[in-house]
């Protein structure tokens, strides 16, 4: 009686699906884009800081980073103060 169980060929297939995503992954575009949003949010945030004293849109430029590079719809806050009480403000 054999005890010992043996890999068939589901076996082997799993493994090199596993070994094969291993390799493909830091290539792939997804990575890229996530790369390329860790290397350029922080100089954009810290650009935005002080254009953002002065009264820019600078959470626009941050939101549009984002959606574009990471894919990720993030909503728009509130707006300014006195923004809120005219309907078309935006």
């Amino acid at each position: 009686m054999d005890l010992v169980r043996r890999r068939g060929p589901v076996g082997r297939d799993v493994a090199a699906v596993w070994v094969w995503r291993l390799v493909r992954e830091p290539f792939t575009a997804v990575t890229w884009r996530r790369t390329a949003y860790a290397v350029t949010a922080l100089p954009v945030g810290a650009v935005c800081v002080p254009l953002a004293a002065t009264g820019l849109p600078t959470g626009r430029w941050q939101r549009g980073l984002a959606r574009r590079l990471l894919g990720a719809e993030i909503p728009a806050g509130p707006g300014p103060a006195w923004c809120t009480r005219w309907s078309r403000c935006r």
